[in-house]
């Protein structure tokens, strides 16, 4: 069933013509939607940018289809779950099994995975021979199909789940982890926020350089006692403007420059 903000969308006065984009993620938030905007303001592209809660992904692309929205950012936890609803897959969201980009062409729905670009982007050419990743969920595939780009790296997981930790070594080939000091650890979870959670912050330590991929405009708990602790820091929001970039070219055939995003969130952040 659409959450409150999604049945909004019927009520929503807009010119026929304007094409309507959705950002939809558990916690919907405006970041997304100001950078787009913005975009679509200074390319004059007359479309909308709207952040949404769908929780669930059969009905996400059915209301996709049905009220002609052109395309829709995907957050977790629906980047796997809505693959079964997609028409076409990218071969990057295939080799994923992981979907954060859907457009809507006469009611067929393509599943594309920018999230790729967007972690090329944060991590440049960093020579990082072994990496840590704190946590389990669908943005785990993707970090590890980029970062296999660069062979002989050591790569292993930690997440509160064991299960989780153990389903993730086993299909992916990965090192059981052993406490060991690490080049890169990159969290893939929500609790960089709360320095209560202990097991994350723990791992600063151990490590050269933290990745944090929780996208904020600014240095998030986890990277601040990071920077505190003398470590090299990589934020989210690198990460989230190689992604826009790549996203926005989906949508829209444009590629903006990496300096129009950076002047959107200097001026609004």
């Amino acid at each position: 069933m659409l959450g409150p903000k999604m049945r909004d969308m019927r009520t929503l006065k807009i010119n026929p013509a304007t094409r309507i984009y959705l950002s939809v993620s558990g916690r919907p938030g405006t970041f997304g939607a100001t950078v787009y905007n913005s975009l679509f303001a200074k390319h004059n592209i007359d479309a909308v940018y709207l952040p949404r809660l769908a929780p669930d992904p059969q009905e996400l692309c059915r209301a996709i289809r049905t009220l002609g929205i052109s395309g829709c950012s995907v957050s977790t936890p629906l980047k796997s779950s809505v693959i079964p609803f997609i028409d076409r897959l990218d071969p990057s969201a295939q080799a994923t099994q992981s979907v954060n980009t859907i457009v809507n062409q006469n009611k067929v729905l393509s599943g594309f995975n920018a999230d790729l670009d967007g972690i090329r982007a944060a991590l440049g050419n960093g020579e990082y021979a072994t990496i840590r990743i704190f946590g389990a969920g669908s943005v785990v595939g993707s970090l590890l199909y980029v970062l296999r780009e660069t062979p002989g790296r050591r790569i292993s997981v930690v997440a509160r789940n064991a299960a989780a930790t153990e389903k993730l070594q086993k299909e992916h080939g990965l090192a059981r982890d052993d406490g060991s000091h690490v080049d890169l650890l990159i969290n893939a979870t929500p609790a960089s926020l709360d320095p209560a959670q202990s097991l994350l912050f723990q791992q600063i330590q151990h490590a050269d350089t933290v990745f944090d991929l929780l996208v904020s405009p600014k240095p998030t708990p986890l990277l601040e006692a990071a920077s505190r602790a003398g470590k090299k820091t990589i934020a989210g929001l690198s990460m989230a403007k190689g992604q826009f970039r790549r996203q926005f070219e989906i949508y829209t055939g444009i590629s903006p420059s990496a300096e129009e995003i950076d002047a959107i969130v200097a001026e609004n952040y």
